[in-house]
């Protein structure tokens, strides 16, 4: 008998027939109908073969529509009189022995399963056993830094690779022709304008922006900047660290204040000109200090060329935790194009909107025909030609009743008759666009299919040769009439908040921790690991948005509270007459409690603005306490209040959640609770609800026992030896200042022969890579086989491979020095091992993402131990 799907046959006898297997096969339940041919040649073998195909067209049932595609081989039983006869499928391509073939079956539908929401309860948490520092849901070494990785996942268990999405907007200014861009523009965000002027540094407007307030900690780039200043001339000497640099010669021919300049690379950071003097070394000053190797003859670049600068590009990048944000807003009338005039200016914002603009794409590796239909908010178009012009694609859309407006750009045609057609949602029923579905069954063609996806806009028309970073693309088409030297094109982002997660540790101290998505939903997790001993790690997800509430009807806090609710944020105002609880009004208390997350790296004040009486924790710490006050009403129509504040005394860190507690309390008439931040990029205002989270859900797995592992002391302080007797000698020490993170129990004293060598030789290798190499990392391995997750850049200094090295538990003191050698064009690192006596295993490392410049091959790294050479 055979079976399929987990359902058996009745008995066939050795010398069944085509339709008695056929029979037996279509009685089972997942089969539907299957064609049988026996085979009785004997070729090879005395017996018979059958040839099963399954026809899932032959019937419209779910037996028939579960023969769809590549389906699992049938498995057989058998009891013969011959011991050495039996019976075998083959399947998968696999031919009989008298070579009858198999195919597997190619379904014509395919099914997209799209992952729900993130659950907590099935969130995943992972270690990377035996790579250094990436253990940390279990252990940690003292003094570093323990990691792990969260994987997202719905409540089905499915992974969810839809991380956050950082919102991009690309602001361009411009004239057209033969010009200079000069004047103002004034950039505006709900409601809230900055005048700027023409070429304003990225720097500046990176922190305009974020003084702006609503939108937190914003980054400004651009793909500009690429025009070599003087070339084959001029160049500078730069110091790392340093905001001045010194040109080779004058630069006043070609470099002006105001200027943007990259130094090194045409991918470097970019540096607006705030100084030029006038004499001898000609220093410039730049508007932030150079942050890359420093250098005696570095390159420079600019954008466009002295008093002829065409336009700007800014991409400017938000903070993921704000989400899909409106447009920017620019008035650029009062742009000038240089001393002629006449010529056009122009300032524009290129950003993008979830499902504003979605791109269907079809395509085939065969000439494709038959027709597809589109679907929005559950109403389906009639069925469309595959090859659909935009007026007929336009009247089909327009015809399903949640769309008002519509625009089609396209078709583009492609290989075999492929087509992609860009659907503009002017103007939708629900205000807010959501996704179009495409569905093409009745496609024909070799792995046909539709599909339909987001499509941001670019911003990029009409870049010039020349002009673009070697990260971007050009566009180059001059025809455009707006052409403009602005910079490589670059594309809009939609922004999409991510999940956030809680993470602390528990113990003899709270160690608290911190979150950051890597790639498709996978955040990495890491804490400063604390001293040796038990403690508990909790991982949980926040909440947002807003603090839970609990309001009481007396003034103590006391009992069960009246009302619990979600608050978006603490803005209340109330009149002597409102209602505060169903039943009360004066004499009541609210305890907000939740969890905050700072947009900045900075020590922040929090401000609060009370009627009557308010306290704030934070961390469980008191901050502020000014709950026994009492505020008299005013003469006027607004509630009067005291204004309260508190500094934090340290930075916060950007992006972590920190506990926040108020309590408040009002005694009789009018009422208010406000509760207001600042810091030095930070501008005052109201908390946004997107920081606040009101509760967290632990994720799967939660708590975990860490146990953190202390390292090696430093060596103790202040030895002193002196003669105590004429046998002995008494040594007196200090312990040391770091103790490896566990209380010292022991010393170890070594005594040794003055004479050289008496210390025995220390082990000395040597880490080589070609001086060509310009870009990427590599990474470390120890001599006992432990991995190093963090990347060590091409360029590190020999004080980063020594703390990379000492990281390791197998190494203990180390010294690095680098030396570029100039027989073999190499880059040396040269290290000895300080305190790991005897012979020390090779180290080992890994090219990563190195690459060079120079074509003359791949790129290798040669360790040099024991004499012998091993080349990575």
């Amino acid at each position: 008998s055979v079976a399929f799907r987990g359902h058996q046959t009745r008995v066939l006898e050795w010398n069944a027939t085509a339709g008695e297997v056929q029979d037996a096969l279509e009685a089972l339940l997942p089969v539907g109908t299957v064609q049988v041919t026996q085979n009785t040649t004997k070729g090879r073998f005395y017996g018979s073969e059958y040839l099963l195909v399954f026809d899932p067209e032959a019937g419209c049932d779910h037996q028939h529509a579960m023969t769809y595609g590549d389906l699992p081989a049938l498995s057989s039983t058998w009891s013969f009189s011959t011991s050495n006869a039996s019976v075998q499928v083959y399947a998968s391509g696999l031919p009989s022995p008298d070579g009858l073939g198999t195919t597997d079956g190619l379904s014509p539908f395919a099914a997209t399963v799209q992952s729900a929401p993130v659950a907590a309860p099935f969130v995943t948490a992972v270690d990377q056993p035996g790579v250094h520092m990436r253990q940390g849901l279990h252990t940690g070494r003292y003094n570093s830094t323990a990691s792990f990785t969260i994987e997202s996942r719905d409540r089905f268990g499915n992974r969810v690779t839809d991380g956050p999405l950082k919102e991009i907007q690309v602001l361009t200014t411009y004239c057209v022709g033969s010009c200079h861009l000069g004047g103002s523009f004034i950039l505006s965000y709900r409601g809230v304008e900055v005048g700027l002027d023409a070429g304003v540094g990225l720097s500046e407007l990176e922190s305009t922006l974020e003084s702006m307030g609503q939108v937190g900690a914003v980054t400004v780039t651009t793909h500009s900047v690429t025009s070599p200043v003087a070339a084959g001339g001029i160049t500078a000497a730069v110091v790392q660290t340093d905001a001045q640099i010194t040109p080779s010669a004058d630069a006043s021919a070609y470099l002006e204040v105001g200027d943007w300049l990259r130094l090194g690379s045409m991918d470097g950071d970019v540096y607006t000109i705030v100084d030029m003097a006038t004499r001898s070394p000609y220093t410039i000053t730049l508007d932030h200090p150079y942050q890359a190797a420093s250098g005696t003859n570095t390159s420079m670049f600019r954008q466009g060329s002295k008093g002829s600068v065409r336009g700007y590009q800014y991409i400017i990048q938000f903070d993921s935790s704000v989400g899909d944000l409106p447009a920017l807003v620019v008035d650029g009338s009062a742009l000038t194009s240089g001393s002629g005039g006449g010529n056009t200016t122009v300032a524009e914002v290129t950003a993008c909107d979830w499902n504003r603009r979605q791109t269907i794409v079809l395509s085939a590796m065969s000439p494709i025909n038959g027709s597809f239909y589109l679907e929005y908010q559950g109403k389906r178009t009639a069925d469309l030609p595959y090859d659909v012009n935009a007026s007929d694609l336009a009247e089909a859309l327009l015809a399903l009743p949640d769309l008002y407006n519509v625009g089609i750009e396209g078709p583009f045609v492609g290989a075999y008759g492929g087509r992609s057609w860009t659907v503009l949602l002017t103007s939708v029923a629900t205000g807010t666009p959501a996704e179009l579905y495409a569905e093409g069954h009745l496609l024909t063609g070799d792995q046909v299919g539709i599909s339909v996806h987001n499509a941001c806009p670019v911003d990029g028309r009409g870049s010039f040769p020349g002009n673009c970073t070697a990260g971007g693309g050009s566009v180059a088409d001059t025809a455009d009439p707006r052409a403009h030297a602005v910079g490589c094109e670059a594309s809009s982002v939609a922004g999409r908040p991510g999940s956030d997660f809680f993470l602390e540790l528990t113990g003899a101290e709270r160690v608290p921790g911190i979150t950051v998505h890597g790639v498709d939903g996978l955040y990495v997790a890491s804490y400063p690991t604390p001293r040796a001993g038990e403690f508990s790690l909790r991982v949980a997800e926040a909440q947002c948005c807003g603090l839970s509430a609990a309001i009481f009807n007396n003034r103590w806090l006391m009992g069960e509270p009246a009302v619990t609710r979600v608050d978006p944020r603490v803005d209340f105002t109330w009149a002597a007459a409102d209602l505060l609880t169903e039943t009360g009004k004066d004499f009541i208390s609210i305890r907000w409690t939740g969890y905050l997350q700072p947009a900045f790296d900075e020590d922040y004040t929090f401000v609060l603005h009370a009627n009557d009486g308010v306290r704030l924790f934070l961390d469980d710490e008191l901050l502020l306490d000014a709950f026994e006050e009492e505020v008299e009403d005013g003469p006027g129509e607004e509630p009067e209040y005291r204004v309260h504040e508190a500094s934090t005394g340290e930075a916060l860190a950007a992006d972590q959640l920190h506990r926040v507690r108020i309590e408040f309390r009002e005694s009789t008439g009018a009422a208010v609770a406000r509760l207001l931040w600042r810091s030095a990029s930070q501008p005052l205002e109201l908390v946004p609800t997107h920081r606040l989270f009101h509760s967290t859900v632990d994720i799967q797995g939660s708590p975990w026992k860490v146990a953190p592992v202390p390292i090696a002391p430093l060596a103790p302080e202040d030895l002193q030896l002196q003669v105590a007797a004429w046998d002995s000698l008494q040594a007196t020490w200090l312990a040391p200042m770091d103790d490896g993170g566990a209380d010292v129990s022991e010393f170890k004293v070594e005594w040794w022969s003055a004479e050289d060598g008496g210390y025995g030789a220390k082990e000395v290798q040597t880490i080589k890579m070609p001086s060509t190499v310009d870009e990427g990392a590599w990474y470390l391995t120890s001599p006992g086989g432990e991995s190093h997750f963090a990347a060590i850049p091409w360029d590190a200094a020999p004080e980063t491979v020594e703390a990379a090295l000492e990281a390791f538990p197998d190494v203990g003191d180390v010294s690095v020095g680098l030396v570029l050698g100039t027989a073999y064009g190499t880059r040396d690192y040269r290290i000895t091992f300080e305190t790991d006596l005897g012979n020390v295993a090779p180290l080992s490392v890994a090219t990563g993402t190195l690459s060079t410049s120079d074509t003359t091959g791949a790129v290798a790294i040669v360790v040099c131990s024991d004499g012998n050479v091993t080349v990575l």
